[in-house]
Formats: C-alpha cells, structure tokens, sequence
C-alpha cells in the first residue's frame, strides 16, 4: 500500500526531443536551463548543453543522431515536425542498442521497448494517409543512413503517440512543458478520470507519486494516472481517449450524468444554484431544479451570448497564433484587431458573474486564467478577487490536495502578502506548503528552493507585522 506522497515508480527517459522553440534554452543531457556557458555541438550544430561536462556526458548516445543529422538539409531541418525527430531518435536506439538497453525494470517489474502499445492497425485504418505524408516527409529530411520501413515507422510513430509525456522541470524558473519523452515503466500505468497518482519530473526522470491511498496489489492494476483534464466534460474527455489512445473511459466520473450537466449551466437567478444548458442545441432550460422557478428568456440570452462570444474569442486566438506562432500567454494575441485577449478575457469574466453557474467549466477556466495574468502583472488586488472566486470551484472538480491548488494557493498567498494581508497570506502559504510538502515531495527542487524561498519571504513579513 502506497500513501499519499509515496513514490511508486522512478524511470529514465527511453528517448526524448526538446522542441525546436527551447533548444537553445534548455540542456540537451540534464534539461537545466542553459546559462553563460553554453556549448553547441560541433558536429550538427544542432543540439545544445549548460557545459562541456554535460555535452560529454552524452556524446555516445549523440553521436549516431549527429552523423545523420550532418547530412540535413538545413532548411528541411527546420521545418520538421518535432515527432519526426523523436521516430528518428528512437530508430536510431533500436539499431545501437543491445537487448538490456531496450528494457526498464523498478521494484520487480519490467518493461521492454517491444511491449508498449503502438496501435500500429488503427492507425493503418483510421489515419493511413496522415502517416503515409509524414513517412515521406521524413525519408525526405533524414537521409544517408539506413531507416526503417513503413511498417516499423507507424510502429515508433504509435508508441510515441500512445505513450509519450510533455516534459517539465517541475520548477518555477521554467514552468513551460519544452519537450517530449518516451518512458518504458511508466508506459504500464492506465489512466482514470478520477486518478490516485500524478507525474512529477525531478531532472530527466520522471517520478509517479501518490496522490491519495493506492491499495495493496499489482502496480498496473491499482495505480493510475489521468491522460486528460477531468474538469473536461465527459463527451470532450472520450473524444481525446478515443482519437488519441483508442479507448473510451467508463469509470464513475463518466457515469456521473448529473455532475457532467453542470459542467454547463447558468446560476439561477433566484437561488444561484447551476441550471444546465445544453450547450449543443444551446436552448433556454426549463426550471431550476433547486428552487423549481423559471430561467427568464433575458438570463438565457445573457448566458448564450457570452458563452458564443468566450467561444469566438477563442477560436479568433488560436486562428492568429495558427497564422503568425505564439506569442505567449501573457501577451496581446489577438493585437492585429486592437483587441487585447487579456482585457476581452477579464470583461467577459466580469459579464459572466452571476450568469454562469461556479460549476460552469468554460467560466471556471476563464476565470483561472484571468487570475493568473492578473498575479503575472502584479495586479495583486485583481488576483485576490478572482483567485477566490475559482478557488470553491477548483477544489470541486480537482480535489482541495491538487496540484493545481497548491499553485492557486500559493499565489493567493503571494497577492495577500503584497497588499500587507499577512494573516491571509500565512493562510494560503500553509494550504499550499501541505500539498506541496508530499506532492512533489520536500526533496524534490521546487519545494526546498522555489516553495520555501517565496514561504519564508512572506512567513517573515507575517512576523514583522506581529
């Protein structure tokens, strides 16, 4: 039996990419942040390091890669597709790899390369011709060495697809996921919508750690983990399982009719409690199931047009980026239109009050949002006042011992001790030191060096004050 804050299983990295927008900035052999002493390779010119140490550090397992990537057309290169890379890397592991080098094992359990799920033949029957393109495209790129055939290509490419993590530091100096990984232990855990374990990355090697109890049993069988956001309604989260993993969740979460209604609905204007719309046909709802009175014609409408208008602030925004590339969170996307997406994304959050429900998602996450640039722009007072709107609702749908509410937490208490509320501020720092305290861990980086630094700064002002 595992308890919350318990490792369960540590791995290495089989094969990974950092992507093409943080290879300068992120370390080749141990993922640091790349500072000063930043060493490219000679030979490809493509892969960076923090030192010469790391740099040799890995020269072995580099220098396959580097001979092929020597004869790249730059320019092809560059405009690969990341997953692309990662066939490549893995390929080339295949074929210079001895047996024992293609297997993980960790407390009794062993997980070799071949065993991981490729769903070679529903990619062949659902997405043949996607495939094909992008097989062509990497005989294209890739050439002057031997590469495999189409057959042992859709085979890597479902592995990685099935079976890859974004990779994080897990701090705070990065927070940004800047790679994808391929993990062979990991690789036997099932997902849940109502998980008991998380993934926490301490350097290369990714750790799955217990969230809540995990019985007695095999680790496959009782330890799992959500490959989705299980805020998400149900329909979106089997449609990822689906097109992703080619499977379709039916644990309690999803069975829960009741709770996936609320997901979207308006706050009844007589008693404020979640009315749901069918956001589909997007009709006017009859009674409010609490309190049993109507939903006005005029409320509806209020709560349509805002939940059309989030939606096309949105679609506008992932159009800009699709044409033009990211510009980050924080900045002005949708700028050609002299439209801030932060400012429309604080109206509509302003609007939405007392129209939506606090069980409503698209709400719930608007709201996360605005808190989160509001605390990146020191808007402290702004923070606090949406933080606490999204806390209740947060802890509903994650679990107050979340690692999302720690983060929350945190930064409510960071707001609170900026505005000289210290007795508030010791408040949240201590919600969220208890999550963060087991989950990542107290040895892990982020919680002795990040977590501590921000909590002894604020804990000081607090006994200042007193």
């Amino acid at each position: 039996m595992y308890e919350r804050g318990d490792v369960i299983m540590r791995s290495k990295p089989f094969a990974f990419i950092i992507i093409t927008k943080y290879r300068e900035e992120v370390c080749e052999a141990c993922w640091e942040k790349i500072g000063d002493g930043k060493e490219k390779c000679q030979g490809c010119g493509y892969v960076y390091f923090c030192s010469k140490k790391c740099q040799e550090s890995v020269i072995e397992k580099h220098n396959p890669e580097c001979k092929v990537l020597q004869n790249c057309d730059e320019k092809k290169l560059r405009k690969v597709p990341e997953q692309l890379r990662l066939v490549l890397r893995i390929w080339l592991i295949k074929q210079n790899s001895d047996e024992n080098e293609l297997s993980e094992s960790y407390n009794g359990y062993t997980r070799t390369y071949e065993e991981m799920m490729d769903h070679a033949e529903d990619l062949k029957g659902n997405s043949l011709k996607y495939v094909d393109s992008h097989y062509s495209l990497f005989k294209d790129v890739f050439t002057g060495v031997d590469l495999p055939d189409i057959e042992e290509f859709i085979s890597i490419y479902g592995k990685i697809i099935t079976n890859s993590f974004s990779l994080r530091t897990d701090r705070l100096i990065n927070p940004e996921a800047f790679g994808t990984g391929v993990y062979l232990m990991p690789s036997i855990i099932d997902h849940s919508c109502t998980p008991n374990c998380t993934v926490v990355f301490r350097g290369t090697e990714l750790l799955i750690v217990a969230t809540q109890t995990v019985p007695d049993g095999k680790i496959q069988e009782v330890a799992k983990i959500s490959y989705v956001n299980i805020m998400e309604d149900t329909a979106w989260r089997q449609l990822q399982q689906r097109a992703i993993w080619y499977f379709e969740c039916d644990c309690d979460l999803c069975k829960n009719k009741s709770l996936d209604e609320e997901k979207h609905s308006l706050a009844c204007e007589h008693c404020s409690k979640p009315v749901p719309v069918n956001i589909q046909a997007l009709q006017k709802p009859g009674n409010c199931r609490a309190c049993k009175k109507p939903v006005t014609s005029q409320h509806f409408i209020k709560y349509k047009n805002l939940h059309e208008s989030v939606l096309k602030l949105n679609s506008r925004v992932e159009n800009l980026i699709k044409k033009h590339g990211e510009n980050g969170v924080t900045g002005e996307v949708c700028a050609e239109e002299s439209i801030s997406y932060n400012e429309t994304a604080e109206w509509c959050v302003g609007e939405m009050e007392d129209v939506f429900s606090l069980r409503d998602i698209t709400y719930i996450q608007l709201l996360h949002y605005v808190f989160t640039v509001c605390c990146t722009n020191e808007r402290w007072s702004a923070g606090v006042v949406y933080g606490e709107r999204a806390l209740s609702s947060l802890e509903f749908y994650y679990g107050e011992k979340a690692g999302l509410l720690a983060s929350l937490n945190m930064r409510l208490g960071i707001c609170h001790g900026e505005l000289g509320n210290t007795e508030m501020s010791s408040l949240y720092l201590d919600k969220a030191d208890d999550i963060y305290r087991l989950v990542p861990g107290e040895k892990h980086p982020f919680y002795s060096q990040d977590f501590q630094t921000i909590y002894n700064a604020y804990e000081k002002c607090d006994q200042d004050s007193n």
